[in-house]
């Protein structure tokens, strides 16, 4: 159990005419207002995790090749609350005078988070002599079932959260748009997503003797995964719609669900076919997941015995994937049930034909070593390496984007219609972009040359390597609703990156019992490409205008800028640790230890996003992306033992210093949110090996 850290501060959470959904419903002249309160969740430390596991092995020695080894794994774990910190409360901007201020490790959370993750694994290991060959077979059928939920009310400040959570007079579309006053509902909002995967691999090796000059092994792999996926979104808290209620037109919400067939009979097998709770405005109940095989060889040949190897390995991997269900999408209003509603089927239908997505890659991936052995002490090499990652799908593709048209004809430029067309009028235009159904593969090409060296009669041991990597048709996750994109996230292929690195390790023994470790990397990362946003107006074109809705957070390039570095990729990172071991008395042995690890300055999101800078930030943000620069931060830890035979006890600290920098900054949720470092710990450990 790893005690929580994130304090749970008593707040309020008010609908504000500066949120950005409040002009579009005629906010503040709301005749019902509610305020929202987390003083029943409030707590210190509100983010405990608790591990519960068991792993029990079996092992058969047959005789003296052959052996086979059963083991059977379970693991729970429970962790509770969020870990997220804000700056200020969610209601700052009510008083800017005064706002809350809220310390390190501290937010205001209003609804129930969790991540409950359970799974079992059975594997079966398998070892051999086929002949002068070595066989290795490795097995193993996981089971695993997810149940996570989150707060979501500051989403409540958005145009979709003043959309789906008020009722009244108000702009024609929302729900329960009546002639009577305009009504907001209770502003606390969540999500919970329940998923089971199923996991099930089998891999068989043949290798030959490691003494023979020409060397090889073969083998076969098989694998298939499976994902029953249930994600929910609770936006709505309009009165459940009943008879009386439709009866007497008042706005209520009815309920939406997933569909359990298609239109041509086709069974989408919902994890849960009922209609969900009216709370629930977006969701869906899908089936995904994939299947392989694959061959593959290395074969290694000493040019020079005991000094020069060449080593050339490949891969062939097929690949299917597939994904089909429902998306519910709901302003369901005055009516008791809805069914899938403004949602859509997970898949291509034409004509009344539904049939799932499926997609299939297939192709070879390979590698080349050759390695020198100068020395005794010393080893140089290069490596020629590929990577692979599969293609996907999204759970819809939709028209996004809408740029203004002028009245006298000129092009319209960027932000809202009063002043994209330079004063003249300005209507509407047509949809600018299609957010894809789906994305190919990206791949990994890799470049490395290195020295493995020990010095000195091995008191000091010193590697270095450089690498040349292109990463090509990187899968980008997009978001962006405030700015045009939709209200779901899809996945895209976004630019080519190059990699340019360099990555150092020394272990040094100056004197008995001390030993210095440090190790550091050194990236040089860039984008080398603008990616096309493929228009919809004309196939084969790219939109070439900023999407972004006002020139206040004006995007120069959604995907990034040619040059610039990607996102969450520092320069910089090392670390450093320092050991001394001596016999403290008798058969006792001590040591004591301190060290230091350092991650360097890295943006959060590309390069070419409005930089979100803080002068006042009691003001919620308007969009989900915005730009940050994470600064470094340096971690220390220390640790004080002794040991004596089976025995070992250990004092240690962690994050000595206390820090509670950033790991990942972001609006994704219209408030300034930071995932922080885990504070001091201080611990004891005690430790007894068995014979």
């Amino acid at each position: 159990r790893r005690g929580g850290y994130i304090d749970n501060v008593p707040s309020t959470f008010t609908r504000s005419p500066t949120d950005q959904g409040a002009s579009a419903v005629g906010f503040p002249t709301a005749a019902n207002d509610v305020q929202a309160n987390n003083f029943a969740l409030a707590e210190r430390a509100q983010n405990p995790v608790t591990y519960g596991g068991i792993r029990v092995e079996a092992l058969w020695q047959v005789n003296d090749n052959w052996s086979a080894l059963l083991t059977q794994s379970y693991q729970n774990m429970d962790a509770e609350g969020s870990f997220a910190q804000y700056e200020y409360g969610s209601d700052a901007g009510i008083n800017p005078a005064a706002p809350q201020q809220l310390g390190a490790w501290q937010g205001t959370f209003f609804t129930p988070s969790y991540d409950k993750d359970k799974w079992e694994n059975t594997a079966l290991n398998v070892t051999g002599k086929v002949g002068p060959l070595s066989l290795v077979y490795a097995g193993a059928y996981m089971i695993r079932n997810i149940d996570q939920a989150g707060d979501y009310t500051n989403y409540s400040r958005s145009s979709s959260g003043y959309y789906y959570n008020c009722s009244g007079t108000k702009a024609t579309g929302y729900p329960g748009a009546g002639t009577g006053p305009l009504t907001c509902y209770n502003p606390a909002l969540s999500w919970n997503d329940t998923t089971r995967n199923t996991h099930v691999s089998n891999e068989l090796r043949l290798s030959t003797p490691d003494d023979w000059r020409l060397r090889g092994l073969f083998g076969v792999y098989q694998e298939n995964f499976t994902i029953a996926d249930d994600m929910n979104f609770q936006y709505n808290n309009l009165p459940s719609c009943t008879t009386a209620l439709i009866a007497g037109d008042t706005a209520c919400a009815g309920s939406i669900g997933p569909e359990s067939a298609s239109a041509n009979g086709v069974n989408l097998d919902p994890t849960d076919p009922a209609p969900r709770a009216t709370g629930v405005t977006y969701g869906e109940d899908e089936h995904r997941g994939y299947s392989q095989y694959a061959f593959f060889t290395s074969i290694d040949f000493d040019l020079i015995p005991k000094v020069l190897t060449l080593t050339g390995g490949t891969r062939f991997y097929h690949y299917n994937d597939y994904e089909f269900g429902s998306r519910y999408l709901g302003t369901c209003s005055d009516q008791i049930s809805c069914g899938i509603n403004g949602g859509n089927l997970i898949g291509t239908e034409t004509n009344g034909a539904y049939a799932p997505y499926e997609s299939s890659y297939h192709g070879f991936r390979s590698r080349a070593n050759l390695t020198w052995h100068i020395s005794d002490d010393v080893m140089a090499y290069y490596t020629f390496s590929q990577g692979f990652r599969p293609g996907g799908f999204n759970r819809f593709s939709k028209n996004f984007a809408e740029l203004p048209v002028c009245a006298d004809g000129a092009a319209a430029t960027a932000g809202p219609a009063a002043t994209a067309c330079g004063g003249s009028a300005a209507t509407a235009g047509a949809k600018q972009f299609s957010s894809p159904s789906g994305y190919a593969p990206d791949t990994l090409d890799n470049n490395e040359v290195g020295i493995k060296s020990s010095w000195l009669e091995h008191r000091l041991e010193a590697n270095v390597s450089v690498y040349d990597m292109v990463w090509k048709n990187a899968q980008f996750i997009f978001f962006d609703p405030s700015q045009g994109f939709g209200g779901s996230n899809f996945v895209m292929n976004g630019p080519d990156y190059t990699i340019k690195g360099l990555e150092l390790q020394l272990v040094a023994r100056p004197f008995t019992g001390f030993t210095l470790q440090a190790s550091s990397s050194f990236n040089s990362s860039n984008q080398d490409n603008n990616v096309c946003l493929q228009s919809s107006l004309t196939v084969g074109s790219c939109v070439t205008q900023s999407l972004k809705g006002s020139t206040v957070y004006n995007i120069t390039s959604p995907l990034g800028e040619v040059g610039s570095r990607p996102a969450m990729s520092p320069a910089v990172q090392f670390s450093v640790q320092a050991r001394y071991d001596w016999n403290l008395t008798g058969n006792y042995r001590s040591w004591v230890s301190v060290g230091a690890s350092h991650t360097g300055t890295m943006n959060n999101m590309p390069t070419g996003y409005q930089v979100q800078n803080i002068v006042n930030a009691t003001t919620p943000p308007t969009s989900v992306r915005d730009f940050f620069q994470q600064p470094g931060y340096t971690t220390y830890d220390a640790s004080l033992g002794v040991a004596k035979d089976a025995w070992t006890v250990t004092l240690y600290g962690q994050n000595l210093s206390n820090s509670d920098a950033s790991t990942y900054t972001n609006t994704s949720q219209y408030i300034l949110m930071e995932v922080p470092l885990r504070p001091r710990v201080l611990g004891l450990r005690l430790d007894y090996k068995f014979n």
